[in-house]
């Protein structure tokens, strides 16, 4: 017999379940930053968009790193960690600046 544990909500751990992949968890959590960041980003007036998503990232990249501090990863592992997270977020802040022709003074009404 089963008894009914609160805590796992998602069923018994080893019934016929697949193992916990780290890296999967982790792609997860940097899609999902970067949807919402694009999400935020899109409410402003077009030619802000890309410097408002580029700031969201950084800033996103910026709390990876607090995270992985906290937790004291390991810089280098074998699965995905904060670290990487970090490099990520960090990466598309920087691309999205080189590649998106940024026109934030001129969506100015000044």
């Amino acid at each position: 017999m089963h008894v009914y544990d609160p805590r796992d909500w998602q069923g018994g751990r080893g019934e016929g379940r697949e193992p916990h992949d780290p890296n999967e968890t982790a792609m997860l959590r940097v899609g999902l930053a970067v949807a919402l960041s694009l999400f935020f980003a899109s409410l402003l007036p077009l030619p802000m968009v890309p410097a408002a998503l580029s700031q969201l990232l950084f800033i996103a990249g910026l709390g990876a790193v607090g995270v992985a501090i906290l937790r004291s990863q390991p810089l280098l592992a074998e699965h995905f960690t904060s670290w990487d997270e970090a490099a990520a977020f960090l990466a598309l802040s920087y691309a999205v600046e080189l590649f998106w022709p940024l026109r934030v003074l001129d969506a100015c009404p000044c």
